[in-house]
């Protein structure tokens, strides 16, 4: 990397720089712990410093839609000072071997850490209200990312590009990544989701799950961390009722299977019969199907029946989640990228999905700040309005003063709020359809590339001989 002035001046420039309206000094110290955590700091004075890298990798997720030097731009751009001219444009390599440095490790530190401090206030009878669920991404169609993470099956052959999966912890009212596990797209789910569990404190934490996390062995995982839960089970599941609650509430038994260990075997049997008491609420809402909820919740008088019911629809806020982060962050308009993630290398992949989660908590993290100052609800701040006031407002930011500095981070929270969402959420009636089908052509592959080459070349050939 060349610049036109002195590059220690920019070293040390890079090795402080953290982007200020994302950031504050509890973060750069985060940042800093990862780093040194993971032993990855830069070993000399590099224009490309350890910290930069950090928030460069954040800032792939903040401006998806521009390439790699263009990004690099926007944040070196406020590096600017009269002591020195404008900065040249690095090589793709030199950005590559930085993010080869820094790892996926120290990404994954910074956002645990981050995580951490994912306290919402609670929302529903003293409870903190927390919903699980999973999410694929599509990347980029290497052989690196086929291995590591799988390409899904289809009906007609197999996908077009591989998946990477995402198992989230989330908040209901804050819309915050509490945790996130990163899998192949063909690994189940519910272990995925048991790991998620550990993030949690106890008693104050309800969790809202799909009827794909129904299990036995997940309820039990629950109890034993003292986390209530609601839970939706197939129309298949049969329950034992011990006792009717009311029309539609019943106290019921759950059986499921638990692995005993190999002193305990008895002949072929190596599993043994696990009853749990449970509580089961049924519902429909309107004449559309009968719906049913399994719950540790069992006193009719700490959650009413229809509470629950009504409750159990707030893990729509997941899906919610996954559309800003996957339609509206990481999606490029002009629909020249189809993949959310861009690496092409397995770990670079796991770098990025990371530091997408960065960037998404932090511009959350701007918006509960932005709502608390104004007495507005985090879920009534529009999302893509104020991720595109940050965009617009982060050169004149950066570039800024730090005394200047501190008015506009107090003039990009008003604007923030400014964004307030002015028409209620519309009722969400959505079959399971979708408009574009798969196509019946064979899916495009790498060595498909060189075919077109080769005919322009013979095309050009025939021509001269003419």
């Amino acid at each position: 990397m060349r610049f036109s002035h002195n590059p220690s001046v920019l070293a040390h420039l890079s090795a402080n720089f953290q982007i200020a309206v994302l950031g504050d000094e509890r973060i750069q110290s985060y940042i800093e712990e990862a780093l040194t955590d993971a032993k990855a700091w830069h070993q000399r004075d590099r224009c490309l410093a350890a910290p930069f890298m950090v928030w460069y990798v954040i800032a792939l997720a903040v401006f998806r839609a521009l390439s790699l030097p263009c990004v690099l731009r926007v944040l070196t751009s406020s590096l600017r000072t009269s002591s020195f001219d404008s900065l040249k444009t690095v090589t793709p390599e030199a950005l590559c071997h930085g993010r080869s440095r820094l790892g996926s490790d120290t990404m994954k530190n910074v956002f645990q850490r981050i995580a951490a401090d994912v306290n919402p206030s609670p929302s529903y009878r003293n409870y903190r209200v927390w919903g699980i669920d999973g999410c694929k991404f599509r990347i980029p169609d290497t052989v690196s990312n086929v291995t590591a993470f799988g390409r899904p099956g289809s009906s007609r052959g197999e996908c077009a590009f591989p998946q990477l999966q995402a198992v989230t912890l989330i908040s209901t009212v804050t819309h915050e990544v509490k945790a996130v596990e990163f899998a192949r797209c063909d690994d189940p789910e519910r272990p995925l989701a048991e790991k998620l569990i550990e993030k949690l404190d106890g008693r104050q934490d309800l969790v809202i799950l799909d009827r794909g996390f129904a299990a036995g062995w997940l309820f039990q995982k629950f109890e034993e961390k003292n986390v209530s839960f609601i839970c939706r089970v197939p129309a298949s599941w049969k329950c034992k009722i011990i006792k009717v609650l009311r029309p539609g509430d019943f106290l019921v038994k759950v059986k499921h299977l638990r692995d005993l260990p190999q002193e305990q075997w008895k002949g072929r049997s190596r599993r043994e019969k696990v009853w749990r008491t449970l509580r089961l609420v049924q519902y429909q809402v309107g004449a559309g199907k009968w719906h049913q909820l399994l719950t540790n919740l069992c006193d009719p008088a700490v959650a009413p029946t229809q509470e629950i019911a009504h409750l159990y629809h707030e893990r729509w806020e997941c899906e919610l989640v996954f559309d800003e982060v996957k339609t509206h962050m990481m999606a490029v308009p002009h629909g020249a990228q189809p993949t959310a993630i861009r690496s092409k290398s397995s770990a670079g992949v796991t770098q990025e999905a990371y530091g997408m989660m960065i960037g998404y908590n932090l511009v959350r993290r701007l918006m509960a700040q932005a709502g608390q100052k104004h007495d507005i609800p985090p879920r009534e701040i529009s999302f893509v309005q104020t991720l595109r006031t940050l965009q617009f407002t982060l050169p004149a930011v950066q570039s800024a003063a730090p005394s200047r500095r501190q008015t506009l981070l107090r003039q990009l929270r008003d604007d923030v709020a400014q964004c307030r969402l002015q028409r209620p959420r519309r009722p969400r009636k959505s079959p399971r359809r979708v408009k574009i089908k798969m196509s019946n052509f064979q899916v495009k592959k790498p060595h498909h590339r060189s075919l077109k080459l080769e005919q322009r070349e013979h095309a050009t050939t025939r021509i001269q001989d003419r």
